[in-house]
């Protein structure tokens, strides 16, 4: 199974079981093998009309080397389709990856960081944090470090959540699956609170469907398995359990990357197992009826027709959740 950031592969042991093997990859670490490839790379967006496939070079005219390099690394998906343009970077992905790295432990120990990125699509690094207070102590932390702050965006604001419309028509998100049948898009609920159900699975021969892992907690959150019921749309609307957690791997100090002081997971997921007699559907999400609305009807549905691991930067992206729409 390949999930956003590693791939899961299961192999046989000495003794002839099946013992899973993980060996997790981050996009950064693709980047950088792209870049040990094609040396001056320094990361790739797509264009706003997802026509034009842009890869930030110090030498533009190695793009072809560029080019060759995403495709062995990502895969012939990354420029299919696509017209490749090299253009001027200032930047490489490997002092980009060093800077990163380096700042880790002392910027994730200032109160007010919220996230830190290695912002390949705009040739940089990138910081938010919630007050202005922060933004100085961040940029004393770098100016320690010997990090540029000009190869560093510093902010506080965020996009907005914005508020949803109220639904005209009767059957919402968050509401029982119509026809009693699980698909994704609708409203779960665990300990933690209302989630989005978000996609339907199989894992060792089980039926279930995977959530965040957060829901399977209440307070704070650190991961692991403590097997937990799972209501559709909730306990209070539907007391009977459709699924239990069983998949819920613990945060650990010593994953790979994890700041001193933290605990760290590589994803905030869990598969919760179906109850037996529960009907679903494979690679259906359910539709809203527009833009910004959990209003959904019994019959449209999206339909999962590929798996795309690592979207670009820049690359439209369509959600579906139960409290967004």
């Amino acid at each position: 199974m390949v999930t956003g950031i590693g791939v899961v592969s299961a192999q046989s042991s000495d003794n002839g079981n099946l013992a899973e093997e993980y060996a997790f990859k981050t996009h950064d670490d693709l980047l950088l093998e792209v870049h040990n490839l094609a040396p001056g790379f320094g990361g790739m967006f797509l264009s706003d009309d997802n026509t034009i496939l842009y890869a930030w070079m110090l030498d533009p005219s190695e793009g072809n080397a560029a080019k060759e390099a995403l495709e062995q690394v990502f895969g012939d998906w990354m420029t299919e389709g696509l017209e490749f343009q090299a253009i001027q970077g200032q930047y490489d992905i490997g002092q980009l990856h060093e800077w990163y790295s380096r700042k880790r432990d002392a910027v994730w120990g200032i109160p007010g960081v919220h996230m830190t990125d290695l912002d390949e699509g705009d040739n940089q690094l990138e910081i938010r944090v919630d007050n202005p207070v922060a933004i100085e102590e961040v940029e004393e932390a770098l100016s320690s470090l010997d990090i540029p702050l000009e190869a560093v965006n510093i902010q506080t604001e965020r996009r907005p959540i914005l508020a949803r419309p109220s639904p005209q028509e009767a059957h919402t998100l968050e509401e029982r699956a119509a026809g009693n049948t699980m698909v994704g898009g609708y409203m779960t609920t665990g300990v933690g609170g209302g989630c989005t159900l978000g996609f339907n699975a199989t894992r060792a021969g089980k039926a279930g469907f995977v959530t965040v892992g957060h829901c399977t907690q209440s307070g704070k959150w650190d991961g692991g398995v403590q097997g937990t019921n799972f209501y559709q749309p909730s306990s209070a609307i539907n007391p009977t359990a459709i699924g239990q957690e069983k998949t819920d791997p613990s945060a650990s100090s010593t994953t790979t990357g994890c700041p001193s002081g933290h605990v760290c997971r590589y994803t905030d997921s869990a598969f919760i197992e179906y109850k037996s007699g529960v009907s679903y559907q494979l690679g259906k999400i359910a539709k809203p009826t527009s833009k910004d609305s959990i209003a959904v009807n019994s019959t449209d549905r999206f339909r999962i027709v590929k798996r795309e691991t690592l979207p670009r930067s820049n690359e439209t992206v369509h959600k579906v959740g139960r409290k967004s729409g």
